[in-house]
């Protein structure tokens, strides 16, 4: 197949039209970086404002985390029974859940007396030991006039 030979015109003609499309390129280019960069200075504006934010919020965290741990020390620790009172009464004394007394009997805790010298972290550390369990365990107790252990501050 032989091509027609293109004239100077037309050739000049494809040569313009060729630069006019790379112009047209550039220019959404340079679009598309403009975009990028106002995109960038927002975030950065919208940035500082979260930083100048925090700042102003850290003094009332600090004061509220003092006001927490001045509460803590002015708290009366909770009444607390004896435990030896209770060293040979067994738990299954208590009225407690199958589950509950699973868990105590896996944790080693046959007695009340055991039982309350127990902090309520401790029993959260037990295997299989949650939050509905110990508010359970709580209820047994205070239907008592128990409670385990105070925490340790």
């Amino acid at each position: 197949m032989i091509f027609p030979l293109m004239t100077d015109e037309q050739m000049k003609a494809a040569d313009e039209e060729t630069l006019r499309l790379r112009v047209r390129e550039l220019q959404s280019a340079t679009k598309v970086w403009q975009d990028i960069k106002i995109i960038q200075e927002q975030q950065t504006r919208i940035l500082h404002v979260i930083c100048d934010r925090l700042q102003r919020l850290e003094p009332i965290i600090y004061a509220l985390h003092d006001i927490r741990m001045e509460l803590r020390r002015l708290r009366p620790p909770p009444p607390h029974v004896e435990p030896t009172l209770y060293d040979k009464v067994s738990v299954n004394e208590l009225e407690i859940t199958a589950r509950i007394a699973h868990c105590l009997d896996n944790a080693g805790i046959k007695t009340i007396g055991q039982l309350l010298r127990r902090t309520e972290a401790d029993m959260l550390r037990e295997p299989n030991f949650g939050r509905i369990s110990l508010r359970e365990l709580r209820d047994v107790l205070a239907e008592r006039g128990l409670q385990l252990a105070p925490k340790v501050y």
